[in-house]
């Protein structure tokens, strides 16, 4: 829903927020005992666990390194969820909050998307719109496709004179 660009101590950030779906996560799960057709008994279920929207915030920390942007590792991913993600069971009319598996979620999210932007994924548009003006990208790269890490590195050769070339300089030899 929102991208944002920033500064950080010097390092290149890239804000990412939105809203997951709650058909996306909700599950139902069932055990009964039956007897006979249609005659079944719930012995335990599971409802509704995730059945809330989610917002989603990612921020990938950016560092210079000899004028080029770079993405580390797992800690240059910050992923925020909430509401907390628990899994909730039932036992007649009783339900117990079992398990919060937020921050295993976060982790496993966490590397996920991190080796997801080195693929190339991203097809850059013909144009792009940045404060009101349309701007063209160069047919050279225009409907090209490629990974999330590189977009910082092309707007800065595209723009050379840009705020962003200047958070990462190339050494001209």
């Amino acid at each position: 829903e929102d991208i944002e660009l920033g500064q950080n101590n010097g390092s290149l950030t890239i804000t990412v927020s939105g809203a997951y779906p709650k058909e996306a996560l909700a599950s139902y799960i069932y055990i009964g005992e039956c007897s006979t057709f249609n005659q079944c008994s719930r012995l335990w279920r599971n409802d509704s666990n995730f059945a809330k929207g989610y917002n989603v915030k990612m921020r990938l920390t950016f560092d210079c390194e000899s004028g080029v942007f770079v993405l580390h590792s797992n800690s240059d991913v910050t992923l925020n969820i909430d509401p907390r993600l628990k899994i909730k069971e039932s036992v007649g009319l009783i339900d117990v909050y079992f398990e919060n598996i937020t921050d295993a979620v976060k982790e496993t999210l966490k590397k996920l998307l991190l080796n997801e932007m080195n693929e190339k994924i991203v097809t850059l548009p013909e144009s792009f719109v940045i404060h009101g003006k349309t701007i063209p990208f160069p047919a050279s790269i225009a409907g090209k496709i490629f990974s999330v890490t590189d977009l910082p590195n092309i707007l800065a050769k595209v723009f050379p004179h840009s705020h962003l070339r200047s958070m990462c300089p190339q050494k001209v030899q």
